[in-house]
């Protein structure tokens, strides 16, 4: 779900481009889109900020089954709207996160540009931020091999490897909601060309950091333009997580001290539910990058509790 945060970024780019406005609608760039639970009245900014209450395909049953079953499959944008249900709310009538508002975006880029989301991608935001290792896994092509997330598949309690079936239904089902295949040193790079290096303008950056409350789940998160704010220890950080099947994702960055993590790594039930690994990095960071904290090295035990909830 980093992904969300990248394509944020290139709409603000569009957006400074001219090419689009954030209260332009759905109607307007997907007139032929098809779906009676999509309203054609909800704005680009309500996709990215989670407040057009499009339903989230993703939560369907389903829709994990239809993945699962061919996971040799080549999603089209369009497919994963069958199991889009009726909306949560009217357009900004509350917060829900949702993967479907961001499969969205990427086809109104598409329809923006008249190209691929790819192009947009490399030269918006990938190329800029001198990133050699991310791509959009729908569509591009990577060197080398992807990392070996591990699933308990049958519920026996043991972490079967995941990294050796393919990854194409996945990524292209999730597509501009969760398709980008990357490592923790792009994310840093990226994490700092977009808020040190002028990635976007500051205007944007502003926008992009305006949080309102949004609901994951039964959890809620302070949510801006395909960014998360978490507060660790008195350090505002922005941010984003993620994962899918078996792996685990995180990238943020901290105003005050200026350090941007980059995590991404296999993750349990047992992992989950234990101590947050960005949370402790975070915690060790912190204590190294500010003289508040220097009562406490970041070889003691790291005992504060940190909440960093999971958005898939």
């Amino acid at each position: 779900s980093i992904t969300k945060t990248f394509i944020a970024t290139t709409v603000l780019k569009l957006v400074e481009e001219g090419r689009l406005g954030l209260s332009d609608t759905v109607g307007q760039w997907l007139p032929s889109l098809g779906c009676s639970n999509v309203s054609p009245a909800i704005t680009i900014q309500q996709l990215l900020e989670h407040r057009s209450g499009v339903y989230n395909f993703g939560d369907e049953v389903p829709f994990q089954l239809a993945l699962f079953t061919d996971l040799n499959r080549y999603w089209q944008p369009e497919d994963v709207f069958s199991y889009v249900h009726a909306p949560y709310f009217a357009p900004d009538r509350g917060g829900q996160y949702s993967n479907t508002g961001y499969v969205l975006l990427g086809m109104i880029i598409r329809s923006v540009t008249g190209g691929t989301v790819d192009t947009q991608l490399l030269s918006n935001v990938f190329g800029p931020a001198g990133l050699h290792s991310t791509v959009l896994g729908a569509g591009m092509n990577w060197r080398g091999e992807l990392a070996d997330p591990h699933i308990d598949v049958n519920g026996d309690g043991i972490q079967e490897e995941f990294g050796n079936d393919t990854q194409t239904a996945i990524l292209t089902s999730f597509w501009t909601s969760g398709g980008i295949v990357s490592t923790p040193a792009d994310l840093v790079r990226f994490s700092t060309a977009l808020f040190e290096g002028g990635l976007l303008s500051s205007n944007s950056l502003a926008q992009m950091r305006t949080f309102q409350p949004v609901l994951v789940g039964n959890v809620s998160i302070d949510y801006g333009l395909g960014l998360i704010r978490y507060n660790i220890l008195g350090h505002e950080h922005w941010a984003h997580s993620g994962g899918l099947f078996g792996e685990y994702s995180w990238f943020s960055y901290c105003p005050d001290t200026r350090v941007s993590l980059g995590v991404t790594y296999n993750y349990t039930q047992t992992v989950m539910s234990g101590p947050s690994l960005p949370g402790e990095l975070l915690i060790a960071l912190s204590t190294l990058n500010n003289a508040a904290l220097q009562t406490r090295t970041a070889k003691e035990p790291l005992t504060e509790p940190v909440n960093i909830p999971f958005v898939p």
